[in-house]
């Protein structure tokens, strides 16, 4: 057996630094410290979190203690929750990735101007859901090209963006169907760099590998992603959070194995799937 570790597998920059953000907080305030809902897609992390002594809270209603601090999750906040946190007196630190914030900023210029916002997004994921909170009634969300045939476009001017994770190819295609009828689009480019390159790099390995394994939660748009790409040149492809959903019988003593892992998922978990094989096909 061979076994290949994908370039650019696992925690992107944006991930690491809110983990980080959320792990000092843990350390330095003095009162009970919450993240809203996940700080990032990794069931994994997030109990890893919980042992550090950072809590779980299901919504901007939740029953805070007093003297609480509210970590904001990677993925951004809708507005109308930060500002029911704002108006409660709650401590926030923020953590979403830069990248996420980023586009936020973009999305709230073009609206300043009076430009129609199109966002190219997965409905209800909760990044798109927080970028589509900057004004519902003009941020029209895409989740197709199919979508974006369909959508009853105003003559006025317009952006196009996307949720940091979403498909370069389905945008591209909705880049050139809404420039074709709208005739000021401006396109603002906010697909995450660091995915791309993973998804790239997942798909050249696949092609050279019997089988490839995606590390990383069920609920992370970037896994998909991966597991899509790997798909696109590998017959046999397994995503699984942690070594411990891996079987002897998914594997064959010949085989070349790739391994591959979201934007949420640590270089340990990597390691942990890396040495299981390493393990039980006695490779030195």
């Amino acid at each position: 057996m061979k076994i290949t570790i994908a370039d650019h597998a696992g925690f992107c920059k944006g991930v690491d630094r809110s983990v980080r953000i959320a792990m000092r907080a843990a350390e330095m305030e003095q009162g009970p410290v919450f993240t809203l809902g996940p700080l990032i897609h990794n069931p994994r992390v997030v109990n890893t979190l919980q042992a550090h002594g950072l809590r779980m809270a299901t919504g901007p209603d939740f029953d805070f203690p007093a003297h609480a601090t509210v970590v904001l999750p990677s993925h951004g906040t809708p507005r109308q929750v930060e500002r029911a946190l704002e108006e409660r007196g709650l401590k926030i630190v923020q953590a979403a990735c830069p990248r996420v914030l980023a586009v936020h900023e973009r999305l709230r210029k073009a609206l300043a101007q009076g430009r129609r916002v199109y966002l190219a997004g997965v409905p209800g994921h909760t990044e798109t859901v927080a970028a589509a909170s900057l004004d519902p009634d003009r941020v029209t969300v895409l989740s197709s090209l199919r979508d974006a045939r369909q959508t009853a476009v105003q003559d006025a001017p317009a952006l196009l963006a996307a949720q940091t994770t979403f498909s370069p190819e389905v945008f591209r295609e909705m880049d050139r169907e809404l420039s074709s009828r709208i005739w000021d689009l401006d396109v603002y480019d906010s697909l995450c760099g660091h995915t791309l390159r993973a998804q790239r790099a997942a798909a050249d390995l696949a092609a050279n590998c019997s089988i490839m394994i995606v590390i990383g939660g069920a609920g992370s748009a970037n896994t998909r992603r991966l597991r899509e790409a790997c798909r696109s040149a590998c017959a046999r492809v397994r995503r699984v959070e942690s070594a411990s959903a891996l079987r002897r019988t998914m594997f064959r003593d010949h085989d070349h194995v790739g391994i591959t892992a979201g934007a949420s998922t640590p270089r340990e978990h990597i390691r942990e799937v890396r040495d299981w094989l390493c393990a039980r096909f006695e490779i030195g």
